[in-house]
C-alpha cells in the first residue's frame, strides 16, 4: 500500500495490491479507497491498482493495516466523522509517531552528527546524548549522561531525535567489545 502526495498540488496517488482501504476525511465527511486486487506476493504478475484523489489543506489521509478493518469499515468511517464533528480529531486521534515509542529512552544526536542520522547511518555513543531536549536557546539538553554506560546496561530500542526535537527513528544498541554502536531499527521520514 503506497500513498504518494504532492504537497504543492494536493494530488494523491494510491498504489494498492490487496491492502486494507485508505481512508480520507474531507471536511467532516469520510470515504475510502479500496483495492480489489490480490495481495502482492501471492502470485507472480500481480499489479498494483492505481487510484488518485485531490487533497486540500485540512484533509486527512489514514492508512491502516488489515486488522483494523477485519470487522468492517463502517466503524472507521463513523469514528472519523464523529471525531471531526466534535472537533476532537487532533486531540484524540492524531498521535505523533514519537509518542508511540515513549516507553523507549530518548537519545539526542549532537548537532554535528545530525546529517548521519537523517541518512540512516549507525551512530556511536559519543555522537549522542541521553536525555531530553531542553528549552535552552541552543536546544541542547541541560545535562549530558554517558550514553555508552547507560546503553550497555540496558540494550533496548532508543528514540533518536535531533537537537530541535525532530524524531528520526528507533535505534538499538549493539555491543562490540568494550564499545558498541546504535543501529537503525526503523526510520521515519520527517
Amino acid at each position: 500500500d503506497i500513498a504518494s502526495v504532492n504537497l504543492y498540488t494536493g494530488q494523491a496517488d494510491f498504489y494498492k495490491a490487496g491492502a486494507a482501504p485508505a481512508f480520507l476525511l474531507k471536511g467532516r465527511k469520510a470515504g475510502y479507497i479500496q483495492s480489489t486486487s490480490l495481495p502482492a506476493g501471492i502470485l507472480e504478475g500481480i499489479a498494483f491498482e492505481h487510484a488518485a484523489a485531490a487533497l486540500k489543506e485540512g484533509d486527512l489521509l489514514v492508512l491502516v493495516s488489515d486488522g483494523v478493518v477485519a470487522t468492517g469499515m463502517d466503524w472507521v468511517l463513523s469514528e472519523l466523522e464523529h471525531l471531526a464533528k466534535e472537533d476532537r480529531l487532533e486531540a484524540e486521534a492524531l498521535i505523533p509517531v514519537e509518542r508511540l515509542f515513549s516507553h523507549c529512552p530518548r537519545l539526542v544526536v549532537k548537532p554535528e552528527f545530525e546529517r548521519l542520522v537523517r541518512n540512516g547511518n549507525e551512530l556511536y555513543p559519543e555522537q549522542v546524548i541521553l536525555g531530553q531536549v531542553a528549552d535552552s536557546g541552543e536546544g541542547m539538553p541541560e545535562r549530558e549522561e554517558d550514553a555508552s554506560r547507560e546503553t550497555a546496561e540496558n540494550p533496548e530500542n532508543f528514540r533518536v531525535c535531533g537537537t530541535d526535537g525532530t524524531f528520526y527513528g528507533l535505534y538499538a544498541f549493539h555491543a562490540e567489545g568494550n564499545s558498541g554502536k546504535y543501529r537503525p531499527v526503523k526510520m521515519f521520514l520527517t
